[in-house]
């Protein structure tokens, strides 16, 4: 923002960037949970069946909560001047 980004912009930047490694890392778990459940279900019987709507929830879940994890410190970022950071540091 001290060299001319809109706040706009810098959160977008910052929220984009942290949206695809949410979604590659819930990718990654969601598969080796799969991976796992078969597993667990092979060497015992009393595994809990999964639904589809659980993954998918549970998912939404941790999207969610990332996100909102990322936008609150970029907001209250992007509020403070540029000028009184730079002559801070």
């Amino acid at each position: 923002m001290a060299l001319g980004a809109r706040r706009g912009a810098v959160i977008r930047n910052i929220l984009g960037t942290t949206t695809g490694w949410v979604v590659a890392g819930l990718a990654c778990g969601l598969g080796l949970g799969l991976a796992a459940r078969s597993m667990v279900r092979a060497l015992s019987n009393a595994a809990v069946q999964g639904s589809p709507w659980m993954y998918i929830l549970v998912v939404l879940f941790f999207f969610a909560m990332t996100l909102a994890a990322a936008y609150l410190p970029v907001r209250r970022g992007s509020r403070l001047d540029p000028a009184i950071a730079l002559h801070c540091e």
